[in-house]
């Protein structure tokens, strides 16, 4: 621990030099190379962790848990005194309740999940609202937003988005179930023992519970796989934070400092605010992950956080871009309330429970805070898109009685920009301009568009189809784990087609990108 500072120090100067010495283009190329490389590893490791695992054990681990939590609360009671002296009846009625507790729980079949607190219905169902409600307002990714050649290669940009992190998204999916099968397995005793004895030496549950998965793929991973995880890891690290570095200067200086100013920058002054600005926002990230204490799960910090930003975001994208009666000032109040709902959400975990649950004064104030201090960091996330959305349309009413002109705002008709669209196509058919597809599309943009369709309606179909099957009757854990091993197959398929056709074109957009800089 006492190296971490020097690390973070030095991994930082890595991504300001990236930042500092080439810019955009720089951040551009060598995120490419880190996305190509990570692809690889991600993949080769999920491969190797699943295949050695192999899906039998992933079932039985998954089956037990319910059944294994159920008997250590039913052996925990028999030691408590009290319960020794309730009557039989009293005693079954405890016994009986836990078990029809643990009867509709299941870490297999989603329809099966009354046991779990925080990753629930509300949390997905706030995490679909907010993919729709946040597009485009991920502030990490502005600048890629603003680096395409047109509107339409941002369009098709954020299509193939999807594709690229399909090896990505089977690792965030398979290495978590495969670590708890490491933990959980009678097969893996030796595994749980090595890796229990390493985080017996850390302080907090919350970091034994971060750092189970690193240290679990310690022990699994041979030399030259581990190698490679721990090359992928450095290489994250540093392509996102000079991703953010320079998003994060840039919102600075474009959107929070040019607003005040009555004439712009010249350009050498406005090159050196921008480094300045991401001087600041390094300063920040540091003395942040030195004073900062995680006392949450990942997934909810990265909600409560990302709020701060996206929780208001959203209202001024959808508000600003499709609505004409919306106003500056109620984009202002939508950012500025979710800032502030997120960021008291975070300053509320921060309090101490012991000072919390301490009922020796301010009772009333501790009541309070405490309930509020039990709402998850996707709740605030939902809370703060709630109150933005409602602050945005609420001001934007209040405030202006005229429309905006859109056209101009998004140069179309007579305030279209000219050589912005290349038309491919002069007379596009119904069928394409359906499904979105207009003038400018070439054919293979109309191939991947249509992929993406097949794609997301294919998984709409099975989810719809699936939760109605479910609903008319009960499947067992057993056909769920025959449809888990399809999806599991499907997805290493897909991450495999992905790594080649993005490396393959990757470096042919890369030499296009480069040959296009020189002129």
């Amino acid at each position: 621990i006492s190296t971490y500072p020097m690390l973070m120090f030095l991994l930082l100067c890595i991504s300001l030099y990236f930042v500092i010495t080439g810019g955009q283009i720089a951040i551009i190329i060598a995120d490419f190379f880190q996305g190509i490389f990570s692809i690889f590893v991600l993949l080769i490791i999920v491969s190797f962790l699943f295949f050695n695992v192999g899906l039998e054990r992933i079932s039985d681990s998954l089956h037990q848990t319910p059944i294994n939590i159920a008997n250590t609360e039913i052996q925990e009671l028999y030691k408590d005194r009290d319960f020794q002296t309730l009557s039989d009846f009293n005693q079954k009625e405890k016994i009986e309740t836990i078990k029809e507790k643990y009867e509709n729980s299941s870490r297999i079949n989603p329809f099966k999940t009354g046991h779990i607190e925080n990753f629930n219905f509300w949390y997905f169902l706030i995490g679909i609202i907010g993919v729709m409600y946040g597009a485009m307002g991920w502030q990490g990714s502005q600048a890629y937003n603003s680096s395409a050649k047109s509107a339409h290669e941002a369009k098709m940009g954020s299509v193939l988005a999807g594709f690229r992190g399909m090896a990505q998204g089977t690792f965030f999916l398979m290495v978590p179930i495969l670590i708890y099968v490491y933990m959980n397995h009678n097969d893996y005793n030796h595994v749980k023992i090595l890796v229990n004895q390493s985080l017996s030496m850390l302080d907090t549950e919350t970091l034994r519970s971060q750092m189970r998965g690193p240290i679990v793929l310690s022990v699994v991973l041979p030399t030259g796989l581990m190698g490679a995880f721990a090359a992928f890891m450095l290489a994250a690290f540093i392509s996102t934070h000079d991703t953010y570095l320079h998003s994060w200067a840039t919102i600075l200086v474009q959107d929070v400092i040019m607003p005040f100013r009555k004439k712009p920058f010249d350009k050498d002054t406005h090159f050196k605010v921008l480094r300045l600005s991401i001087f600041a926002v390094a300063i920040f990230i540091f003395l942040f992950s030195l004073l900062f204490q995680q006392n949450q799960k990942i997934a909810l910090y990265f909600a409560i956080t990302a709020a701060i930003f996206s929780g208001g975001s959203g209202a001024v994208i959808i508000g600003g871009l499709y609505w004409n009666r919306g106003t500056t000032s109620a984009a202002w109040a939508a950012m500025i309330v979710g800032a502030i709902v997120s960021v008291s959400g975070i300053i509320v975990k921060q309090i101490s429970p012991e000072w919390l649950t301490d009922q020796t004064s301010l009772m009333r104030l501790k009541e309070t805070l405490l309930y509020i201090r039990n709402i998850n960091g996707q709740e605030y996330w939902g809370i703060s898109m709630g109150l933005s959305s409602l602050s945005y349309i609420s001001v934007s009413l209040f405030n202006k009685t005229e429309t905006f002109n859109m056209d101009k705002l998004l140069n179309r008709g007579e305030h279209a920009i000219r050589g912005e669209s290349k038309l491919i196509s002069k007379n596009s058919r119904l069928r394409w301009r359906i499904f979105m597809m207009g003038n400018e599309f070439t054919k293979s943009d109309k191939l991947i568009y249509i992929l993406n369709y097949v794609w997301t309606g294919f998984w709409t179909l099975v989810f719809v189809t699936g939760t109605i099957y479910n609903l008319l009757g009960d499947v067992n854990d057993e056909r769920w784990m025959s449809f888990w091993g399809v999806f599991i197959y499907i997805h290493l398929a897909m991450s495999l087609i992905t790594m080649f056709w993005f490396t393959v074109g990757g470096f042919k957009d890369l030499k296009i990108m480069i040959a296009k800089l020189r002129i």
